[in-house]
């Protein structure tokens, strides 16, 4: 099999199991040819899955394959902690973390104590699903260069503490 062959092969059963997962636990893929997606007044990212409204979001405009395969893989892997129920999930989900820092970065009243705690709990379900992402690049032989991934990953969980001090959306 040539690499080219090698992966239209590996993409193929990628994206085939992922819709198939989706379709399965109803879950709607909302690919936007963008940038970036908007998650809150004054902040965008890349991508987000959400449980609550059963939706998996990726931004892929303007990016390069890699980078938005790399998206994509990760929302996926957020999917998959929350269909698994994992502990991270769990706590980010009973705690609300994701409010929690919203409201902090917003200016809205929380306390320090709270806010840290919120953001320990975002990083942590971020460094569970960056590893898990890595583990499905590998699975699938997906052209993405896990060096370059795993330095992007590192600034992104880098980023929340950055947030944290500066009370601004990094």
């Amino acid at each position: 099999m040539t690499d080219k062959e090698r992966l239209k092969h590996s993409m193929k059963r990628f994206f085939k199991d992922i819709i198939s997962t989706c379709k399965i636990a109803g879950i709607k893929i909302n690919l936007h040819d963008s940038a970036y997606v908007k998650i809150a007044e004054d902040a965008e990212a890349a991508g987000y899955f959400c449980g609550e409204d059963m939706e998996l979001v990726a931004a892929i405009g303007g990016k390069n394959l890699e980078h938005a395969l790399g998206t994509i893989v990760h929302e996926y892997c957020h999917l998959e902690q929350w269909a698994e129920d994992a502990k991270v999930w769990r706590t980010f989900e009973a705690n609300d973390s994701m409010d929690t820092l919203h409201k902090y970065l917003e200016g809205k009243k929380i306390s320090k104590k709270k806010a840290r705690k919120a953001f320990d709990e975002v990083i942590a379900l971020e460094a569970d699903c960056e590893r898990r992402t890595m583990e499905m690049i590998k699975l699938y032989d997906l052209p993405v260069n896990l060096k370059k991934y795993a330095k992007r990953a590192e600034k992104d969980l880098e980023s929340y503490n950055v947030m944290f001090k500066t009370k601004k959306w990094a």
